[in-house]
């Protein structure tokens, strides 16, 4: 079964060798809880079926915010939420690539940068 923990798990040796300490220590730790994450290197805890009697080992959770797996339920919730109160239109999304010589002066005039780059698009749709 494909999943997030599984592709960092493969990947992220890989990505902290590579960019080392510019991973911020806080992305490292998130990193290392959703690897961790049911894999049993966080304990486990042994249920036993009440119907046919065997039993099953099931690894603990990181419960980490940012993780897939543990915040399912709550990403689901808030999903639904947000959901409830979109306006019944259609809706859509719209990706803008800024060239690479310009994103450091986008990141830091975002208001102005994102204003300019919606002024034009809207110009342009008119045309």
């Amino acid at each position: 079964m494909s999943s997030v923990a599984l592709a960092l798990r493969v990947h992220a040796p890989e990505y902290l060798e590579r960019f080392g300490d510019r991973v911020p220590l806080g992305h490292r730790k998130v990193l290392g809880c959703i690897t961790r994450c049911r894999t049993g290197e966080l304990g486990g805890v042994q249920f036993q079926c009440d119907s046919c009697g065997s039993d099953h080992w099931v690894g603990r959770s990181c419960g980490n915010r940012h993780c897939p797996n543990c915040q399912k339920n709550k990403t689901s919730d808030w999903l639904a939420k947000q959901t409830d109160r979109l306006l019944p239109v259609h809706h859509f999304l719209v990706t803008f690539t800024v060239p690479e010589e310009l994103r450091s002066l986008l990141r830091s005039n975002q208001r102005e940068g994102y204003a300019a780059i919606l002024l034009v698009a809207a110009k342009r749709s008119a045309t």
